[in-house]
């Protein structure tokens, strides 16, 4: 994992991992507590784990989450936001304030990648369709935010600009 971010490398420590669940523990603390590399590789990783095994989230979120909030390798942020967004549930991300505000300093920080921008426009739609009186706030941020350096975060922006509007 260490050598190699490959797709065939990352299915053969997930499906390594799915026959010896200790092998995941080790990956996830890998994600969250080594720097750059082995973390972002470690993070993919857990990622393609949990989008094939939704239910071993469970006991690693309140960590997802911790490590979401203070890591600063982008992998790792890419990756645990793509969890979040599509496969853990509002109601059961842990300090979900703490979520939605970080992923609001995201979309306006330009300093953060492109990528971490648009999951984090992902995931706070998915908070205003949970919490209805967030759609209104979100969509002002979307009214809002510069967002010119980006066609592609530019196109989110409408495309989610005309969910929000038709759900109102």
């Amino acid at each position: 994992m260490l050598y190699d971010s490959s797709k065939a490398a990352v299915d053969a420590v997930v499906e390594l991992a799915g026959q010896q669940p200790a092998l995941f523990a080790e990956v996830f603390h890998a994600a969250c507590n080594e720097p750059y590399p082995l973390a972002m590789r470690a993070a993919r990783v857990v990622q393609f784990y949990i989008l094939k095994n939704p239910h071993a989230i469970a006991p690693f979120l309140p960590d997802l989450v911790h490590t979401l909030l203070h890591n600063t390798v982008d992998g790792v942020k890419r990756s645990f936001l793509k969890i979040l967004i599509e496969v853990v549930d509002v109601d059961a991300i842990p300090d979900a304030g703490l979520v939605y505000n970080r992923c609001l300093d995201w979309i306006f920080s330009e300093k953060e990648s492109i990528a971490v921008r648009a999951y984090s426009m992902d995931l706070l739609y998915k908070f205003s369709l949970f919490e209805k009186e967030l759609s209104m706030e979100f969509m002002l941020v979307l009214e809002n935010v510069p967002l010119d350096e980006s066609p592609g975060l530019e196109c989110r922006r409408k495309q989610f600009l005309m969910k929000l509007k038709k759900n109102e």
